[in-house]
């Protein structure tokens, strides 16, 4: 996926959900949130159609943050969007976007700081 390469070009490992999951269960914000802290990852993103971000970015960067996410990345173009996700309230919002045409350099050195890692 572009999410997985876009980290793992840099070097930083891609964890990716479960492959068979029901649409019930891939668009539950706290079974998203308990999976990420059984991860032990540091940051996370969220990958999606531009409708499914409107219905749900918010609650699931909320769930994150709630289960110890130190950023959330949203797959696509902030321009794209409908809706401005990183001016969320109590952790209800995204942190940053990632997208072709990126600064993908200035992204992964930034995600290396999240992690605890050096650029």
């Amino acid at each position: 996926s572009f999410s997985k390469n876009f980290f793992e070009a840099g070097g930083i490992e891609a964890l990716l959900s479960a492959d068979k999951q029901t649409e019930a269960q891939l668009l539950d914000a706290d079974a998203c949130a308990g999976a990420f802290k059984q991860s032990q990852a540091s940051i996370a993103v969220l990958c999606s159609s531009d409708a499914l971000y409107e219905q749900h970015a918010e609650s699931f960067a909320k769930a994150l943050h709630g289960a110890g996410c130190k950023w959330v990345y949203l797959a696509g173009h902030p321009k794209a969007q409908k809706r401005d996700y990183t001016q969320g309230v109590d952790g209800a919002q995204v942190d940053d976007f990632i997208f072709v045409g990126a600064d993908v350099l200035e992204k992964l050195n930034a995600a290396y700081a999240l992690i605890g890692g050096k650029s």
